[in-house]
């Protein structure tokens, strides 16, 4: 997979030092991902949850903080899928976020 916006996670990741480490090993292992399915994405992280419009919720530091992602994915040999980071914050952040499926 291909995950876009990776200068947003970095950016972030300095901004706060206590996820720093979670938010980089989630990047890395996106980038080596080969997810086809729900199924896959599923299977790397059963906490993770779709919201619709190729948004995905995914939980870290403990539930302390959020990433929405929109996950294209990958299509046979053609294509191997790409990931954009469309959110990451604070779980309060999360929650003023009116309909996630559109961010």
């Amino acid at each position: 997979m291909r995950v876009l916006t990776k200068a947003t996670l970095r950016k972030y990741a300095l901004q706060h030092p206590d996820v720093a480490t979670e938010v980089m090993v989630l990047y890395d292992d996106m980038q080596r991902a080969d997810w086809h399915t729900a199924a896959d994405v599923k299977a790397y992280d059963p906490g993770a949850r779709y919201v619709g419009n190729e948004r995905w919720i995914f939980n870290l530091l403990r539930n302390r903080y959020r990433l929405i992602v929109q996950i294209v994915f990958a299509n046979g040999d053609n294509f191997n899928g790409q990931i954009f980071v469309r959110f990451i914050g604070t779980h309060a952040e999360y929650d003023r976020i009116f309909d996630a499926s559109v961010i």
